[in-house]
């Protein structure tokens, strides 16, 4: 698959366990807080209005579109963190 997105990625992100982040938890971030997606770079901030996965450890971030467009591709096992 050819997308600009994909930048070896796959070194790191194949089979990783991602949590869904609802907006209401990012919102209760520092407004000093933001990430970017792993793949497109798309600020993600305490003003982001979408629902977004990240890694366990909140290290990885990845917004809802790449996530269901690379989702298949990179195997990705999801946690309800509820």
């Amino acid at each position: 698959m050819e997308d600009w997105r994909l930048t070896g990625q796959d070194k790191y992100m194949k089979n990783i366990e991602l949590k869904l982040v609802k907006p209401d938890e990012i919102k209760k971030r520092s407004s000093l807080w933001h990430e970017h997606c792993e793949f497109c770079m798309e600020t993600i901030d305490n003003t982001y209005k979408e629902p977004c996965y990240c890694s366990m450890d909140d290290y990885r971030w990845i917004c809802m579109q790449c996530f269901n467009d690379f989702k298949d591709i990179f195997n990705w096992v999801v946690t309800n963190n509820d």
